[in-house]
C-alpha cells in the first residue's frame, strides 16, 4: 500500500455497513434493534400496525386504546432478559401500558391461554 493510500484510509476510513434494523434468528424469531434509529422505527411501525389491526382496542382489557397510551405487548412473553425475544408482527399486540404492566410475564388468562 502506498503512503498516499495509507493516509487516505487513515484520514477517511472505509465506512462500516449500517447495522440491520431487524435481526432474524435461526429459529425464525425477529428482534428489532432498539440501539439503532432504524430498529426503533421498525418496532414503532409494528406497534402501529397492531394498534390499527385491533381498531384501537386494547388486546387485554378490550377498552378503547388511544395511540398515546399504547405499548406493544409480546403475546409469547420475552422471558427474563429477552433471551427468547420475538418481535414478529404476529407476536405483538397493542395494549394499554397499565394492562401490560399488570400482566407482566403471565400467560395464563391472556390471549386465549388457559
Amino acid at each position: 500500500m502506498s503512503d498516499n493510500a495509507y493516509m487516505q484510509n487513515f484520514l477517511h476510513p472505509p465506512k462500516k455497513p449500517p447495522k440491520p434494523a431487524v435481526k432474524v434468528m435461526k429459529d425464525g424469531r425477529e428482534i428489532c434493534d432498539q440501539l439503532t434509529k432504524a430498529g426503533r422505527d421498525e418496532y414503532m411501525r409494528r406497534k402501529r400496525v397492531a394498534w390499527e389491526d385491533q381498531k384501537g382496542i386494547c388486546a387485554i382489557c378490550h377498552l378503547r386504546l388511544n395511540w398515546g397510551d399504547t405499548t406493544a405487548d409480546h403475546i409469547k412473553p420475552r422471558k427474563s432478559g429477552g433471551s427468547e425475544r420475538d418481535d414478529r408482527q404476529e407476536n405483538l399486540a397493542a395494549v394499554h401500558w397499565t394492562c401490560n404492566t399488570e400482566r407482566g410475564s403471565k400467560r395464563s388468562g391472556y390471549y386465549g391461554v388457559p
